[in-house]
C-alpha cells in the first residue's frame, strides 16, 4: 500500500470499508445496522488513523496525538485499540481495519474515503511528480459561498488588527506556571465530556526523605488507575510534581494546570501500618467533594488504592465499560515486599542518571525475586 497516496485531509466524515464514521458526533453507520456510539478517546484515534491512513504511526505518536499533555500508558492505547477492532467486528490476527506492527504502533489498513460535505479534498490520485491532482468540478455552490466567507473574514480580521488596543501584559501565577481562564482546557478536551484531574503528589508525612518513594510511588500509581478511564483525562506527572512541596491554593493549582479536579493527600507509614488521608476538591470553586482518613495494614495498599479510585469515579458520576472495569481490577503483584522495593527502584530510575539507572535495575530485578509473577518488575528491568 501506497501510504503517501492515502494521507487524507481533515474531515467531518470518512468511508471506512463499507461504514461511515461521523466523527463529530463520534458515531458509525453501516446499513442495515443500529448505529455504533463510540466513546471519546475511541473517536479521536479513529479520526487521527483514517487523517493517516496507510501510514505506520508509532505508539508515542498516537499516545501525544490523542492524549495531548496527559498522563497514558501503553494500556490505555491497548485498550482503546480494542474497542475499536470491537465496534468494526476487525479481527487482530486477520485485521480488515487496523493493523498492529510489531514493536511499533498501528496502522489504518482499510480504504479510508472523505465525505465532502462541501469542504474541497484532494484526490487521491497523483502523478510521477508527487503532486495531487482536483477533479475538474472541484467547487460546488456551498465550497465557493465557504470561499467567500473565508476571504471576508480574513480581510476583517487583518482589517481590525490596527483598531485593537494593546493588552495589558497578564499577571503571571505564583507557581510560574501558565495562567488559564476557567473557559480554557487542556488540548483534546471537550467541555462536558472529559473530567481533568490533577493527582498532586502526596505528601510524605514521616518526614524521611528516604521514604519519599513510597508517597511518590502511590501517586504515580493512582495517576496510572485514573488514566485508563476514557472520560477522566490526567495532567502528566512532570505538571503535577513541579508542585510538590510547594504550600500554593488548590485553585491556583488548578488554574495553571487546566484542571477540573484536584487531588491530594499525605502518607503515614508506620511498622506494617498505613494511614491515607485524601482530599478530592472542585477545582474551581475550591470546595471538598469529599474528604477521606484511611488506616489500614500496609499489605492491604493495593485495595486502598482501589477505594480512592472508586470515590474519584462514584463523585463524578462516571459509568464504567467492562474493559475499563477490567483493568482496573488488574494487580501486577499481591506482594508487598515485591511492590515496595520495586517502588524504590522507579525513584532511582527517575533521577535519570547513571547511577540512578544502575541501582533501578539491581531493585527490578530484586522486586522479580520476591514475586517472579511480578510483570510490572521484569518489563522496567527488561
Amino acid at each position: 500500500m501506497d501510504s503517501a497516496s492515502n494521507t487524507i485531509g481533515l474531515s467531518q466524515n470518512f468511508r471506512i470499508d463499507g461504514w461511515t464514521f461521523h466523527n463529530q458526533i463520534g458515531q458509525l453507520e453501516r446499513k442495515g445496522q443500529a448505529p455504533i456510539k463510540l466513546e471519546p478517546r475511541v473517536s479521536q484515534l479513529l479520526t487521527y488513523l483514517c487523517n493517516h491512513a496507510g501510514i505506520p504511526l508509532t505508539r508515542e505518536t498516537l499516545l501525544d496525538e490523542v492524549w495531548p499533555g496527559m498522563v497514558v500508558g501503553d494500556e490505555a492505547l491497548s485498550n482503546t485499540v480494542n474497542k475499536l477492532r470491537k465496534a468494526f467486528g476487525d479481527d487482530r490476527q486477520n485485521p480488515r481495519i487496523v493493523e498492529t506492527l510489531p514493536k511499533i504502533g498501528y496502522r489504518l489498513i482499510a480504504t479510508v474515503t472523505p465525505v465532502d460535505d462541501g469542504v474541497v479534498f484532494a484526490d487521491h490520485d497523483s502523478d510521477a511528480s508527487g503532486k495531487m491532482h482536483f477533479p475538474r468540478t472541484w467547487m460546488r455552490p456551498t465550497g465557493i459561498l465557504l470561499v467567500v466567507m473565508v476571504l471576508f473574514l480574513s480581510y476583517w480580521l487583518v482589517s481590525s488588527v490596527d483598531r485593537q488596543p494593546e493588552a495589558p501584559d497578564r499577571p503571571s501565577s505564583t507557581s510560574g506556571a501558565l495562567v488559564r481562564s476557567e473557559a480554557q482546557l487542556l488540548p483534546g478536551l471537550t467541555p462536558g465530556l472529559v473530567n481533568s484531574i490533577a493527582v498532586l503528589p502526596f505528601e510524605n508525612l514521616n518526614r524521611d526523605p528516604e521514604q519519599d518513594y513510597f508517597s511518590d510511588g502511590m501517586t504515580d500509581d493512582l495517576i496510572t488507575d485514573l488514566s485508563n478511564i476514557s472520560d477522566i483525562a490526567v495532567i502528566a506527572r512532570n505538571s503535577v510534581f513541579a508542585y510538590k512541596g510547594r504550600p500554593i491554593k488548590a485553585q491556583q493549582i488548578a488554574m495553571d494546570l487546566g484542571a477540573t479536579h484536584i487531588l491530594y493527600g499525605s502518607i503515614r507509614r508506620a511498622g506494617s501500618r498505613i494511614r491515607i488521608n485524601a482530599q478530592f476538591i472542585d477545582g474551581k470553586t475550591g470546595v471538598h467533594i469529599w474528604a477521606e482518613r484511611y488506616d489500614r495494614n500496609l499489605e492491604n495498599v493495593f485495595e486502598l488504592q482501589d477505594e480512592i479510585t472508586e470515590r474519584i469515579i462514584t463523585a463524578l458520576k462516571i459509568e464504567l465499560s467492562e474493559q475499563e472495569k477490567s483493568d482496573l481490577e488488574k494487580r501486577y503483584t499481591n506482594n508487598i515486599a515485591a511492590y515496595d522495593v520495586f517502588l524504590q527502584g522507579q525513584q532511582a530510575f527517575l533521577n535519570f542518571t547513571r547511577e540512578g539507572n544502575s541501582k533501578a535495575r539491581a531493585l527490578f530485578r530484586k522486586a522479580t525475586e520476591l514475586d517472579p509473577e511480578f510483570a510490572r518488575a521484569y518489563a522496567n528491568y527488561g
